[in-house]
């Protein structure tokens, strides 16, 4: 636990560092909306709906090739009660060198979350739900569902914060001879989950806002079991269409075993494009 709380403190650094950054750009950035995607999106509770599409792709050739592509998607729609988040991320790369391939990165994830209070209400009730492949880690698909209660502490016009906790349910199923658990070679694992977790977000200048989040998922099969997702977020306006993201997470895992790392680290940094509703 030492070690998390090391990487988390060391990327929370990282964060304010690059906002201090992007302080000097110029444009306009409405009010952002803290969803279950890692981008913060505009928000308006006119029950339209607003999102951020995103693409990047990377590619060498010569002695080494290779190809990286990267796609973001992500939608909120709000009224004055509830509010309804969905997100997507696919990651996909591979590389040739002397003529054997091989894939650097294979993964996609979905999520969404439905957030329901009364009219400026700071109690709302939350459920979520998602669902990620990534077979470099074993895992051919994770299925998670979850419900729980949220408590906004703070809803300035500049600055959101607010902790949330429930109770949730994850199913596994891996790849090939299956996963060590426990000492135990498994092709698939149940158990339910604590969620538990904070988030907020901030108005750096007219146009730079930053977000953060971090929820903790202890295993409650099995004592000393835990997940973590660690988000950082700073979106830069660029026009009334663009925004310049810079993301960085971190998705910790103790059941992770060697040759699988524990510590499961991305950094994006890309150019999105609004769509829906202005």
């Amino acid at each position: 636990m030492s070690r998390l709380a090391l990487g988390l403190a060391r990327q929370l650094i990282a964060s304010l560092v690059l906002a201090a950054v992007a302080q000097g750009a110029t444009a306009q950035f409405d009010r952002p909306a803290l969803s279950s995607a890692p981008v913060p999106l505009e928000i308006k509770p006119d029950g339209k709906w607003r999102g951020l599409l995103g693409a990047g792709l990377t590619a060498t050739s010569g002695n080494t090739r290779s190809i990286g592509l990267n796609l973001l998607g992500d939608a909120v729609r709000a009224t004055d009660s509830s509010r309804l988040s969905l997100s997507s991320q696919v990651l996909y790369g591979e590389s040739v060198i002397d003529g054997e391939r091989t894939r650097t990165a294979d993964q996609w994830r979905a999520g969404a979350r439905h957030d329901l209070s009364g009219p400026d209400a700071p109690l709302y009730f939350f459920t979520n739900g998602g669902a990620e492949r990534d077979p470099l880690r074993q895992l051919a698909l994770r299925a998670v569902a979850g419900a729980g209660l949220g408590y906004r502490n703070v809803r300035g016009p500049d600055d959101r914060f607010e902790v949330f906790g429930g109770l949730g349910w994850r199913s596994d199923r891996f790849t090939g001879p299956g996963s060590n658990i426990n000492g135990e070679l498994r092709t698939r694992y149940d158990t339910a989950e604590l969620q538990i977790g904070e988030e907020s977000s901030h108005r750096l200048s007219d146009n730079t806002t930053w977000r953060q989040r971090v929820t903790l998922f202890p295993n409650l099969r099995k004592a000393g079991e835990l997940r973590a997702v660690f988000e950082s977020v700073l979106s830069v306006s660029m026009s009334r269409n663009l925004v310049l993201t810079v993301s960085l997470s971190d998705r910790y895992d103790t059941q992770a075993t060697a040759p699988v790392q524990r510590n499961d680290v991305l950094f994006y940094t890309g150019i999105n494009l609004r769509v829906g509703a202005r």
